[in-house]
């Protein structure tokens, strides 16, 4: 059994979904325990697609369908992972068997967290959002912070500021690529939040102010 849990987050995106059917299987297969996060789908939950998920995969869905609730689906995600390293997965990008087996071999150490290369639009850089991470860091740093729910961007940056602030640094690893299937996602929030975000990060990187940090601010219930 692997000692990573691989989460997938996802919202109303059934495209993308469908290409990690097959992710699911071999990650099961190769010893992964696997869970999905449903970040509130209200036109596609994730209840639709239950015959078509492996029964060994855990899934989570959020009540509420806030706007851009991403740093509240990455707490709940850090929350229920079965181990102590855990990958947050963007729905858009994909592990196919060989970045599967390079993941499953990969000596991890502490005081360290891991970005993964990809192919695609963005080859040659490193993911934002998809990280693998430790739990015990991840929350010893704060975790993500859900002031900024509502608008788009800044989650990542400020994560990373937070875990860097802790002395835990950032490895790139490049050899192991990601499917980039940002061409089927399909969300339908819009991004012109993102000034706000911009502002709420400088605020709480100049001034770290506690009464901006929130979590766990929904509710949730276990699919299954």
């Amino acid at each position: 059994m692997s000692d990573i849990t691989i989460c997938l987050l996802y919202y109303d995106e059934p495209e993308a979904l469908s290409y990690h059917y097959e992710e699911m299987h071999l990650a099961i297969n190769e010893g992964f325990n696997y869970t999905i996060i449903d970040d509130g789908s209200s036109k596609f939950p994730i209840e639709t697609f239950l015959p078509k998920i492996p029964k060994d995969v855990s899934i989570y869905r959020i009540s509420q369908d806030y706007p851009w609730n991403i740093p509240g689906a990455r707490n709940l995600a850090a929350l229920v992972s079965k181990t102590e390293w855990f990958v947050h997965l963007d729905c858009d990008l994909v592990f196919d068997y060989g970045a599967l087996i390079q993941l499953k071999n990969l000596k991890l150490f502490k005081n360290q967290f891991y970005s993964f290369g990809r192919n695609g639009l963005k080859a040659g850089k490193p993911t934002a959002g998809t990280l693998l991470l430790n739990k015990t860091e991840f929350w010893a740093s704060g975790g993500y912070n859900e002031f900024f729910r509502g608008s788009y961007g800044y989650n990542d940056p400020y994560l990373k500021y937070r875990l860097k602030k802790n002395n835990i640094i950032e490895v790139y690893l490049s050899q192991i690529l990601l499917e980039d299937r940002n061409e089927v996602a399909s969300c339908r929030l819009k991004r012109n939040g993102i000034i706000k975000n911009r502002i709420k990060y400088y605020l709480l990187r100049s001034f770290h102010l506690k009464c901006l940090t929130l979590k766990f601010a929904f509710s949730w219930e276990k699919i299954r």
